[in-house]
C-alpha cells in the first residue's frame, strides 16, 4: 500500500526465526526497500501482518500472532 509514489508499505511474514515465522514489514521510500522492525509480543511463538492500508500519511498494518504452536490467534497491528 502507498500513501504516496516515495512511501509505500509491504508486509508478510520472515522465516529469520525459522522453524517459526515472525510478522516482517519493508517500506520504499521511492528509490529502494528497507526492512522495518517489526515486534511481537513476549512470548510470541509465530506471527504474521496480512493487510495494510494507508490514508492522510499513515498507514495500518494488521495480522495475527499465536503464543504456543497451536493456540489460538490474537490480533496483532502496527501503525506506519
Amino acid at each position: 500500500a502507498c500513501s504516496s509514489a516515495t512511501a509505500c508499505i509491504a508486509v508478510g511474514t520472515s522465516s529469520e526465526q525459522s522453524p517459526n515465522f515472525l510478522a516482517a514489514a519493508e517500506t520504499w521510500n521511492g528509490a529502494e526497500w528497507h526492512t522495518d522492525p517489526t515486534s511481537s509480543p513476549e512470548g510470541t511463538y509465530t506471527s504474521a501482518l496480512n493487510s495494510v492500508s494507508c490514508a492522510n500519511g499513515t498507514c495500518i498494518a494488521s495480522g495475527f500472532y499465536r503464543k504456543e504452536n497451536a493456540g489460538p490467534a490474537r490480533t496483532l497491528g502496527y501503525e506506519y
